[in-house]
């Protein structure tokens, strides 16, 4: 039966004392999907992370469900009531709209959007369209409600900031495929939901490609130090050698310009030689007569 309920719950409430994250849902609001003509549910994450929706067969727990999921832009039939997002259009109504309200405080909040961010999709029998828009509030009333992009793609991109899954089964399964996985539950799908779908997977790939660099890295230490310190003694030898080989330059540039003198030398010499004798005789010469 459908005499069950859903919760929604987000990651980290306002309670006091605790941190507060961004994406959590404030509100649905819906007009002509399913069985709703029109519907409004605020939540009060002020004072509460959790909520739970229960309700008699048919009082539209399943509709509620699936337009959270739909709304924030998924496909028709990952929620097991139609093939198409056309079919979610309430029967004698040409189109449909769901408006799902997401707090935008706290850690990871889209500094785009005001407090509260809107995401509106309207469905159509031939297409569905999407509105993204800021909400900026005060105590007693909001103060603004302005569009900031009409593109799936910026609908795309807050939905991994905010770490909205819509296709894995761990944040997001339906009441038929829940019924059907508990009818399955064996070791091997339990395996595959607690691990593969919660991206543990991809963590261990991570610590195996560190935990293998590491290990290369400290069995290639050892030798590379040795190698290292090899290459420092032989560049510190050929430092030594060219040290030498320059301060030999510098004795023959000096030895070169020291020849390149030392005739001029020895005829200054012969010179001051020759006229010592010349006054000598000189003298002589005087003296004698």
């Amino acid at each position: 039966g459908d005499s069950g309920g859903h919760s929604f719950c987000g990651s980290v409430g306002v309670i006091t004392g605790s941190v507060e994250v961004a994406g959590r849902i404030a509100g649905i609001e819906l007009e002509n999907f399913m069985c709703h003509g029109r519907l409004k549910i605020t939540f009060d994450t002020e004072s509460n992370n959790c909520f739970y929706i229960g309700g008699p067969n048919g009082s539209g727990k399943s509709a509620l469900f699936a337009s959270l999921n739909i709304g924030l832009g998924g496909r028709g039939n990952d929620n097991d009531r139609g093939s198409s997002v056309k079919t979610y259009i309430k029967e004698g109504r040409s189109r449909a709209k769901i408006r799902v309200i997401l707090t935008n405080r706290g850690i990871g909040s889209h500094p785009d959007y005001g407090e509260y961010i809107v995401v509106e999709r309207t469905i159509t029998p031939s297409a569905s369209t999407y509105v993204l828009k800021s909400i900026e509030v005060t105590s007693i009333a909001i103060v603004s409600e302005t569009v900031v992009s009409k593109k799936k793609s910026d609908l795309d991109q807050l939905r991994v900031r905010y770490g909205i899954q819509l296709n894995n089964p761990i944040f997001w399964m339906s009441q038929d495929r829940s019924r059907h996985f508990l009818q399955q539950m064996k070791p091997d799908r339990l395996y595959k939901v607690g691990f593969l779908d919660t991206f543990c997977w991809g963590l261990l790939v991570i610590q195996r490609f560190f935990r293998f660099s590491c290990t290369l890295l400290n069995s290639n230490t050892p030798g590379s130090v040795t190698t290292s310190a090899k290459e420092y003694q032989s560049m510190v030898e050929e430092r030594r050698r060219l040290r030498s080989i320059q301060e030999m330059r510098n004795q023959q540039s000096e030895i070169g310009w020291m020849l390149l003198w030392c005739p001029l030398r020895d005829v200054l010499e012969v010179r001051l030689s020759s006229q010592s004798l010349v006054l000598i005789y000189s003298y002589s010469l005087i003296t004698h007569f």
